[in-house]
This record gives structure tokens, sequence and C-alpha cells, in this order.
């Protein structure tokens, strides 16, 4: 999405124009993303992303520190500059974009992956988007609308449906996407509908979050998360399809796997597999109490596009090279391919091939 002149409204509401001026933010959502451009191939329409620093990374990039071997995890002094010209430092050194990760998944994150690993470019833009949205979360997601807008217009002219992913590499904003609320008055819904033909539903005066505003545009939000069964629920609930990840590396791994696959959630599991070896068929877990659950697996490199996943089954991520991984760490995070049974800190799991 571009928040430019070229295409979109030629006076921005003052609190999108801030987002936009004090950040320099012209581009929101990434759709180059080849996961991404698969789904779109097989007919699941067109699907956005959201990126930002994950974890507690944002503290790390505007604090100076010795030298690092990898560019990328290392201090950038233009968010740096930004901080403090905006006295954002404090709340930046407190942010912590993946309340739920654990330790092997901030070292092996996507976040370090393709372009993310080898471009401190692209590390300062998703920096530049989480000061912003730390700033002022409401004015950082009405200007995430208008980018949805833009992009919803030319994914109609193409006769493709619209779906958007705001968790890319962090849980997003300290009060969850699901609950933070956003307004529009009639003058700006007007407008969204005029240059963009995105209508959303009129909000009430506590406003909507932005699965409930994007409905009747049929935009579909869906995302990965690592939060508690409570939340996954709760999220679900708020209009977002959820898919849970799984942490092999922490105390309740199994008991939090088994349930969220018996609540129905999709269970993304990342495994060491290697070139041309075939996923599993089925994936099972047992905890130290006994419980069990055996589900099918399917491929989740086939396509980004969550939503067409059916519900339950655990889906089966090959790992991806992360710039700067610690090893260790990260072989605690990720299954190997086998089929013997692997041990976790509250059971086991096991992969099963036919």
């Amino acid at each position: 999405m571009y928040l430019t002149k070229k295409g979109g409204p030629k006076k921005w509401a003052a609190d999108v124009e801030k987002i936009r001026s004090n950040f320099t933010i012209n581009q929101l959502l990434t759709t180059t993303n080849q996961k991404l451009k698969k789904g779109e191939a097989l007919g699941y329409g067109r699907s956005l992303i959201l990126h930002h620093v994950p974890a507690k990374m944002l503290g790390r990039f505007i604090t100076p520190a010795g030298p690092e071997k990898i560019a990328t995890r290392a201090y950038i002094p233009e968010l740096a500059a930004l901080a403090d010209k905006y006295n954002l430092r404090a709340a930046a050194t407190r942010h912590n974009g993946c309340r739920w990760s654990s330790k092997g998944c901030r070292s092996g994150c996507l976040a370090w992956s393709g372009h993310g690993g080898i471009s401190a470019k692209v590390q300062a833009a998703r920096g530049r988007r989480t000061l912003a949205m730390i700033s002022n979360p409401t004015a950082y997601a009405r200007a995430l609308v208008y980018a949805v807008g833009w992009h919803y217009r030319r994914a109609n002219e193409a006769g493709l449906k619209l779906s958007l992913r705001l968790r890319g590499t962090d849980e997003g904003p300290a009060i969850g996407w699901q609950n933070l609320k956003i307004n529009f008055n009639f003058e700006e819904l007007s407008q969204l509908k005029r240059i963009y033909n995105l209508e959303l539903l009129p909000p009430p005066s506590d406003g909507l979050n932005l699965a409930q505003l994007l409905k009747p545009a049929g935009v579909v939000l869906y995302d990965y998360s690592k939060a508690p069964l409570s939340d996954l629920k709760q999220q679900r609930a708020s209009g977002w399809h959820i898919t849970a990840s799984f942490k092999a590396d922490t105390l309740t791994a199994s008991r939090d796997g088994l349930r969220a696959l018996c609540e129905g959630f999709p269970l993304a599991i990342p495994v060491d597999l290697a070139k041309g070896q075939p996923i599993p068929s089925a994936v099972y877990i047992q905890t130290k109490n006994g419980e069990t659950v055996e589900v099918p697996a399917v491929c989740g490199d086939t396509s980004d596009y969550r939503p067409a996943t059916p519900d339950g089954v655990a889906v089966i991520l090959r790992t991806k090279k992360s710039r700067g991984a610690d090893p260790l760490l990260f072989s605690k995070f990720t299954l190997r391919g086998h089929s013997l049974p692997q041990k976790l800190l509250d059971g086991f799991i096991q992969l099963k091939w036919n």
C-alpha cells in the first residue's frame, strides 16, 4: 500500500498525516512474499502482510552496542534518532512485539530470513512502522485501513478477493489487534468508498476492530499466533482466522499444542526436513498426564492462505534459514524430520509417514 497523494486522498486526516510524515511511511503492507503469490495462483485471492520488528529487538536497534556479526540485528542510528525526536525511547525499549515467544523462536525468527536477513534498510522500514504503531496505535490502525483500501481497489480491478495478515513478524500492539477499536466519521467513510470502493461497517461511538470494520468489504483477516489458548479463542471470536504456533522449547509445549488442536485450531509446526523429503502424513502428541491426540498433517508451504486449511490439523512448515540464529536454541525450537518420538519438556511428539 502506498500512503501517498497519488491514488489516495488529497488531504489526509490529521492523525494519519502525522503517522505518514513523522515516520516517513509510504508503504505499509507487503505483497511480494513468494508464499502469498502461491496462494493467489491457487485461486485464494490476494494476501497482504504487515511486518514489524519482533520481540524486544526495537530496543536493540535504538541502543548502541558492541560490534554485531550480523548487520541486520545491529544498532540502526536512523531509528534511534526517530525515537529521540518523538520521545519514544522509553516506550521503544520496553516494547515487546512477541510477548509469548520462546528463546528458539526469537533466535530463529523469520524476520531475518530472505531480504530481512541481508538488508538493514528492510529492518529500518519495519522499525519505523513499529515506532509509528507504539506512538499512536489507533492512528496507525486508521492509516492501515487506507493502506488496505489502496490494495482493495486494485484487487477488485483484477477480480480478486483480498485478505490481510497483520502479525507477519510480531503479535502487534500490546492491547492486541482484536481489542484495538478505531473509528471513522461519515466524511472519511464516504472518502474510502469514493476513492477505493472500500465499504466499511459504520462504527459505533466506541469504534470497531479491523476485522469488524472490513467485514462488509469481504476482507479476510488471518494470522499465526503463539498466544495462550484463551487469547487464541478471543482472536477467533473477534473475526480472525487463527493458526496456533507450536513452541517445542517451552515447559508446556505438548499441552498447549494438544489443546489448540482439540479446540479446532490448525497448529503450525516447524520441521527440519531434508530437501525433497515429503512432509509427514500425521502428527501424534502425548502429554506427561497421558492426554493424546493424533491429527492429519498438511503442507504449510503450498501457500500462506491458512483460512483454506481444515480445522484441527497440523500445518507442517519447513524450517527457513534465519541469519544470525543461534544453532542450539533454534534446534530446540524445531522438530527433526524423522518418525521417532521426540521428547518435549512435558511429553512427546511424533511425526508419522504413511
